[in-house]
């Protein structure tokens, strides 16, 4: 009796998983989460000749002048379209240190929208950071920059100012910073 029993409990749980679906399974198209940023910026220094006139224009000089170039790249991932992380790996240039600073950095994004396709965007990065000069020096590095960003398709073009700050110097006993502007460009 036992065995006859087990037997139609078997044939009834068989019917139950043996229905076959011919529809497709529904696919979701979840937006791409993965996001890929480069930057272009140029540090700025403040102008010892300030408000003198340029000997061979004519002109005043300005407040502020260029000091170097910065070349970042980086990957991340976004959690929502307003919030983000990533990591960064770049080159700093400052012509007055005469040094070439590689930071490897994470970073935080916050973008909350400003108009229809416009976005500010807040990123606060920190890692390390070293130099590629013969000083053979190394630190923190930290960085908090602010932009705005503008969406075309997917891809967002924007413009930021950034604060940088690096654990090491080579001419004086504290650790330096910059302040720059520059583009940046991602891809989504």
């Amino acid at each position: 009796m036992k065995a006859k029993l087990l037997f139609v409990v078997v044939l009834i749980c068989q019917f139950g998983f043996s229905q076959e679906n011919n529809n497709q399974p529904a696919t979701i198209n979840k937006p791409k989460t993965t996001y890929y940023k480069f930057d272009f910026g140029i540090p700025l220094i403040s102008n010892p000749n300030y408000g003198n006139e340029n000997p061979i224009t004519g002109e005043e000089e300005p407040w502020l002048t260029p000091d170097g170039i910065i070349l970042r790249t980086g990957m991340g991932k976004d959690f929502s379209k307003w919030l983000g992380i990533g990591i960064n790996i770049g080159f700093d240039w400052k012509e007055s240190e005469c040094m070439v600073k590689t930071p490897i950095f994470g970073s935080v994004r916050v973008s909350p929208l400003a108009g229809k396709e416009c976005r500010l965007n807040l990123e606060a990065g920190y890692g390390r950071c070293l130099t590629l000069s013969g000083a053979n020096l190394a630190g923190y590095f930290r960085k908090v920059s602010l932009g705005f960003d503008l969406s075309y398709e997917k891809d967002m073009i924007g413009i930021y100012f950034e604060l940088c700050d690096y654990g090491f110097s080579k001419y004086y006993p504290d650790h330096v910073g910059n302040v720059s502007v520059g583009l940046s460009y991602t891809l989504h």
